[in-house]
């Protein structure tokens, strides 16, 4: 298992709840899976341990089998496991884009030469220009660009790991569908283990294999997204919504029509409905 968390507990002063309550789960090398759960909920603490950030108040993480407190320097883990804050404001610092994005390269002590291709490959990625926003303050771009800036800062990096803490936020629809289509590549094409923390459910499983819902603070529901959304009712109970489209089959299902309810592309929802078409009349939906 590339990632795993063995009964991971933490609190953030002693006397306080704990946010994370016993939470076990696996990651494995090439994965890509998705995080899931209502604000508040404990995601973004609990990926904050796996990045080194956040030490638990009891129970272990380990990279590839080492626990998280045993490697050399916190450097080298964050060049394993690489993770883009939700809010981009809180991971840009530097006075230009270039010296940002070209931040965790040089503490890896690269020679200029590869930092500057490190950057130039990351911002191209992302598809920030280079050459026109390079010597810019990253404080000067607009929102979808310094979430780019961001999540370049971090593949400039190469890690084997990208944590990607709701990184659509705040997209229209064409950025987010552009933004995650350039994610899967990275995990199909270039083998990178993803995990998503989203909200949305829909974007999490058109992407991911696997999904993990987080309940106050504890990992209550995990599976593929089809055996998730099977689960539509213990869903509901914790104040998450399965996409539209899912709720329309299980709808239909209510009134008597037997529709598969674990299908969640349009193309599928479509041909399900259309199988089941003929003599469809229902007053409660």
């Amino acid at each position: 298992m590339f990632v795993e968390l063995k009964d991971v507990y933490y609190r953030y002063q002693a006397g306080e709840e704990d946010i994370l309550r016993g939470v076990n789960l696996g990651i494995a090398k090439g994965e890509f899976v998705a995080l899931v759960g209502h604000t508040g909920s404990g995601k973004s603490t609990l990926v904050q341990t796996i990045n080194g950030l956040l030490r638990p108040s009891s129970g272990q993480v380990l990279i590839e089998g080492r626990e998280i407190r045993e490697w050399e320097s916190p450097i080298m883990v964050r060049k394993k496991v690489g993770l883009v804050f939700q809010y981009p404001e809180h991971q840009l610092f530097e006075e230009t884009v270039f010296k940002d994005i070209a931040f965790g390269p040089k503490n890896l002590g690269w020679s200029e030469k590869e930092i500057t291709e490190k950057v130039k490959q990351a911002m191209d990625f992302v598809q920030l220009d280079y050459e026109e926003l390079k010597d810019r303050s990253p404080f000067g771009l607009s929102g979808g660009q310094k979430r780019r800036a961001a999540i370049a800062g971090v593949l400039a990096m190469e890690p084997e790991l990208l944590i990607l803490d709701e990184p659509i936020a705040g997209l229209d629809p064409r950025g987010r569908r552009k933004l995650l289509d350039r994610i899967n590549w990275l995990n199909e094409e270039q083998g990178i283990t993803v995990l998503l923390i989203s909200h949305r459910m829909e974007d999490a499983a058109r992407r991911a294999k696997k999904l993990f819902v987080m309940n106050q603070g504890q990992i209550v529901l995990q599976g593929t997204p089809q055996e998730i959304f099977e689960q539509r009712d213990e869903l509901y109970e914790i104040g998450l919504e399965i996409p539209p489209l899912n709720e329309v089959l299980w709808q239909l299902r209510k009134c008597g029509y037997p529709v598969r309810t674990d299908i969640f592309t349009i193309e599928d929802v479509e041909e399900e409905i259309l199988r089941h078409w003929r003599g469809f009349r229902c007053s409660k939906i």
